[in-house]
């Protein structure tokens, strides 16, 4: 356990919430998470009035429309920007941490989890002929990198920078538990990734990934000091989660070069208790070694 958590972990963490200046009071932080909510939930609509509806810009079923749609993400983090300037007079590059400080981060985390993840991935057991819908065209997808790559790289910036920048920065000012900086955000953002599932069953197990995920990504953030760390791991996961394999008919796989097909068991008709089946357990334990296996890796690439 020393390997996982050791005294003097988290030392570079009062550094990095210190940037939050002294405009910490609780009121005001609230009153930004508010408006970047609102941001995020209002982006949609704002970008339906500018894309025609083929594009299905709502559940990102089309290559244009997930590409803007995950574009479309640099309008809250530009929110985000206006509202530590406006409210707590901080700049936007405060949310980061020291600029060479987080590429560093960044750099030395992305490549070795993205390799990693390529090697799960690649793990057994493969996915078999009956189980694949549909891959698209390599060409075509190939055409779509160059836009598609960019917007994810918006998409996990504004997350990071809202999660665990800004809020995690400004808990962290007031409050030196780690009990309200980490774990406050962390069920937050699993919360918000129930909405990505089309049941109840699937819901539980996507808000539990995201959980922990948001566990993983403020952990690397308090060793490090910098979100750059967090960025490279997020970006590393959606690359593969957006870009290599999505679910037929689901919502956001319109870049996935993969198509596979849904599930045989109508999972509406399951509940909670599923989850103690020998079904659902596995289902959670592939779900803590999916979000644990890469923090681990950047943690070793960090070396703390």
């Amino acid at each position: 356990m020393r390997f996982l958590f050791a005294p003097g972990d988290y030392d570079a963490h009062p550094t990095f919430a210190a940037l939050a200046g002294t405009e910490t009071g609780l009121g005001k932080t609230m009153l930004g998470i508010i408006s970047v909510i609102l941001g995020f939930a209002l982006t949609p609509l704002v970008l339906s009035a500018f894309v025609p509806p083929s594009w299905s810009l709502a559940t990102g079923t089309t290559a244009a429309g997930l590409t803007v749609q995950l574009a479309g993400f640099a309008l809250p983090l530009g929110l985000l920007g206006v509202v530590v300037w406006s409210l707590h007079g901080r700049s936007f590059a405060s949310l980061f941490g020291p600029r060479d400080h987080a590429f560093g981060g960044f750099r030395s985390v992305f490549v070795k989890v993205l390799i990693v993840i390529a090697i799960m991935q690649a793990a057994p057991p493969w996915p078999g002929e009956e189980d694949i819908a549909l891959i698209r065209p390599l060409a075509a997808w190939l055409v779509y990198l160059p836009l598609a790559v960019p917007a994810v790289i918006i998409q996990v910036t504004a997350e990071e920078a809202f999660f665990r920048g800004y809020i995690q920065q400004q808990l962290a000012a007031r409050w030196a538990s780690p009990q309200v900086w980490m774990i406050a955000p962390a069920v937050a953002f699993g919360s918000i990734h129930f909405l990505n599932a089309e049941t109840l069953i699937e819901g539980i197990v996507w808000s539990l990934w995201a959980t922990l995920f948001a566990l993983s990504a403020a952990d690397l953030t308090a060793r490090h000091g910098s979100l750059g760390p967090a960025i490279g791991l997020h970006l590393a996961n959606n690359l593969f989660a957006i870009l290599l394999f999505g679910i037929d008919g689901r919502a956001s796989n319109g870049l996935a070069l993969i198509l596979v097909n849904p599930p045989e068991t109508d999972l509406s008709t399951l509940g909670p208790e599923a989850l103690l089946t020998p079904w659902g357990l596995s289902q959670i334990a592939l779900t803590i070694l999916g979000a644990g296996i890469p923090w681990l890796a950047a943690r070793l690439a960090l070396r703390r």
